[in-house]
């Protein structure tokens, strides 16, 4: 369990019933959210051995080898089951949520030692500021599951209900593949654990200020993108004649995946009903001008 909060906050220890509470919680919200990253193809086994990965080089370095070989052991299998899961074409294997659930749950023991163990081993400076680093290690899951729930609770929607407002659906939408958008955001996990680890000597409230607004301005950025080029769009339909005759649907985004076709066929879903995206990826911007196109030939003729 967490004991401690390391001084976040000016808080130290914690009382023994609230640190079993708060513990439960981050359990909770780690477990929950590897289940709504599971998403597309190797991302929730991806984030899955890149975080465990990083905690095993931890516990390495404070030379608690059983922990080190839990963590590579699980690293292993995950790297079996991503090559099946991205490469396996016919025999392709998915997560599931009952794999996703597993998957969060290992990680947040993995999580809670770390916790745990920044506090007591010799090797490990004062004033380690751990909470912060779990959160860089931890980002994709934490950054994706708070940036999506705020956005559907002012959206005035409950936050369980599911959409396609992810960071990696929003990757799709700008026609990255299933690996690519995989690739992509595990390298901005990276990059995020390397700042965190760079900055460590910021303690943990400065380095959440760093952390925090970096990240959520970074996984802001494919929907920007991806805003701005249907823009682009609409210009193109707009030179054909009435630019009116577009604007209703120009960001209705369920008219967008009719058009996508086998772009992003549904055939499961992760989370609290969220779409697991299978198959091949069209660029969507080339498919709705040429709907609109072909569609607007149809009326004039």
């Amino acid at each position: 369990r967490i004991t401690s909060f390391n001084g976040f906050l000016g808080i130290g220890d914690i009382p023994y019933l609230a640190s079993i509470l708060f513990t439960i919680f981050v359990f909770v919200v780690i477990i929950n959210g590897f289940n709504l990253i599971d998403g597309i193809d190797g991302l929730a086994a991806g984030v899955g051995m890149l975080t465990i990965a990083a905690f095993g080089a931890w516990f390495l370095m404070i030379r608690d080898f059983n922990y080190a070989a839990f963590c590579y052991t699980v690293v292993g299998a995950l790297a079996a089951f991503f090559g099946y899961n991205v490469f396996g074409g016919k025999n392709k294997i998915f997560l599931g949520d009952t794999g996703s659930l597993i998957l969060g749950m290992i990680v947040s023991v993995f999580t809670v030692r770390f916790l745990e163990s920044s506090l007591s081993a010799t090797a490990v400076p004062d004033g380690f500021p751990s909470p912060a680093i779990a959160f860089a290690i931890l980002i994709v899951p934490m950054i994706d599951t708070l940036r999506v729930f705020t956005v559907r609770i002012l959206a005035g929607k409950s936050p369980f209900t599911p959409d396609r407002s992810h960071i990696h659906h929003k990757l799709l939408l700008l026609g990255f593949t299933h690996l690519q958008s995989t690739i992509i955001i595990l390298a901005f996990n990276l990059t995020m654990i390397g700042l965190a680890v760079s900055l460590r000597h910021f303690g943990i409230v400065r380095l959440l200020m760093v952390i925090i607004p970096v990240s959520v301005f970074l996984t802001s950025l494919p929907g920007l993108f991806f805003r701005f080029r249907v823009r682009e769009v609409i210009g193109h339909l707009g030179s054909l004649g009435n630019k009116s005759w577009i604007v209703p649907i120009t960001f209705n985004y369920s008219l967008m995946s009719h058009y996508r076709g086998t772009s992003y066929p549904s055939a499961g879903h992760s989370g609290f009903g969220e779409e697991h995206d299978q198959g091949s990826n069209v660029d969507p911007d080339r498919e709705l001008l040429n709907a609109f196109l072909r569609s607007r030939k149809e009326r004039l003729d």
